[in-house]
């Protein structure tokens, strides 16, 4: 299970490192390889990232939460 800072983290990795706004559970398959949540094994990953029904305000909330300059890029 993966928690609404970790959504919201994923969202702002998003925004800083694609230019891509996804609506939060949108960016629940790249939280899970950010937070190590797939198995070790794994050498290659793909994620789907999908929905942009995000409202400005709580975009500008996540944000505001999770800067995009603050989150460390992935990998």
């Amino acid at each position: 299970r993966l928690s609404e800072e970790a959504l919201g983290r994923a969202l702002a990795s998003c925004v800083a490192y694609a230019k891509v706004v996804v609506e939060p559970s949108g960016a629940a398959a790249l939280a899970a390889a950010l937070e190590g949540a797939l198995p070790a094994t794994a050498k290659r990953v793909g994620v789907i990232l999908s929905g942009g029904n995000v409202s400005t305000a709580r975009l500008a909330d996540l944000l505001a939460r999770h800067p995009p300059h603050a989150v460390p890029p992935p990998g």
